[in-house]
């Protein structure tokens, strides 16, 4: 890493060797007068690239017209698998003919031979800024994402408490509704609990399921994702609280609903199982309004009650035949 900056990978796809040995050395140059760190590879010709293309390169210096697969059908090949990659043009022919073919290619610049060194060392600085500033971009987008995925669960937390303790409601609930995208003023409460595995007693292994639980948080939280668009409280005891934003649907569709919501919930819940070795159970309330989200928690709670199976539904209460088992 040299000058501050990572290695850069280039490709030369030239068929004739003096103007191989006439970049290579440009480059060389270029590599030495500013600092930069750079490999060179070098490919004989089109068919030569696109068959020994594992990718990793962030320029390719392309020659248009050589045997066999021309430079217009090597880039074509190339770009399918990688979009960021920059192409300068070498040719010793009319540009605009191969510019005409070559829309959409995201050719940089064409470069007529005889090359000259001085227009090369110009579109090479041209190309590592480019280069460099997409690495930028890229690092800033990791790093935001790493904070939202340290700041959302906290975020997250914020709103069940404030949904259900109902402290500052009014103001807190639409101050976290923006901060996480919510945009319906409805949805339903639910209640994964678990416990130990009966076969290995219903609560003797509590801790070390505790600090599964806490080890796998990310990869739970995820996968309660994948199922439902929730907002995922903490883990308290041994259950999670979830409110999943939903629009209120007409009486006649209430049962389609909630038998899908079922349906998701018993899936969830089996690949829950599959992260962490533990018996999962899901309450499940009816559809509130915000306002009302508190009622929806304590009919997810009570659910339990009423059903030994994976999932239980408010709406189906008092069934006493609980749902299928998994």
């Amino acid at each position: 890493d040299l000058g501050g900056y990572r290695m850069i990978q280039i490709a030369i796809v030239e068929d004739e060797e003096i103007y191989v040995k006439q970049l290579t050395e440009y480059i060389r140059k270029y590599q030495t007068e500013r600092g930069r760190s750079i490999k060179v590879t070098v490919f004989g010709d089109g068919e030569d690239i696109t068959e020994n293309y594992s990718g990793g390169f962030d320029i390719i210096l392309m020659d248009i017209q050589m045997p066999g697969i021309n430079g217009i059908e090597a880039m074509k090949e190339i770009r399918k698998t990688n979009k960021d990659i920059i192409f300068i043009v070498i040719t010793a022919y009319d540009k605009f003919d191969y510019a005409r073919e070559a829309v959409g290619l995201g050719v940089m610049e064409y470069v007529n031979k005889p090359i000259d060194r001085v227009k090369i060392t110009r579109l090479l600085e041209q190309a590592m800024e480019r280069i460099n500033g997409e690495r930028e971009r890229r690092s800033n987008d990791l790093r935001v994402k790493e904070q939202l995925a340290t700041a959302t669960p906290i975020v997250e937390s914020g709103f069940i408490y404030s949904v259900l303790f109902r402290q500052n409601y009014v103001r807190e609930v639409s101050q976290f509704k923006d901060l996480l995208g919510v945009t319906e003023d409805s949805g339903f409460m639910m209640v994964i609990e678990y416990d130990a595995q009966k076969e290995t007693g219903t609560l003797s292994n509590t801790v070390d399921l505790s600090v599964q639980m806490y080890k796998n948080d990310v990869r739970l939280r995820e996968t309660i994702k994948e199922f439902f668009p929730a907002v995922i409280g903490p883990q308290m005891a041994n259950t999670v609280i979830l409110f999943v934003p939903c629009a209120r649907c007409p009486a006649e569709q209430e049962y389609e609903q909630r038998i899908q919501v079922i349906q998701k919930a018993r899936q969830m819940a089996r690949k829950l199982q599959d992260i962490v070795d533990a018996r999962f159970r899901v309450g499940i309330g009816s559809v509130k309004s915000l306002e009302d989200a508190h009622t929806s928690y304590t009919e997810a709670v009570s659910s339990f009650q009423f059903s030994s199976g994976s999932v239980a539904h408010a709406g189906d209460l008092p069934l006493s035949c609980g749902y299928e088992e998994d």
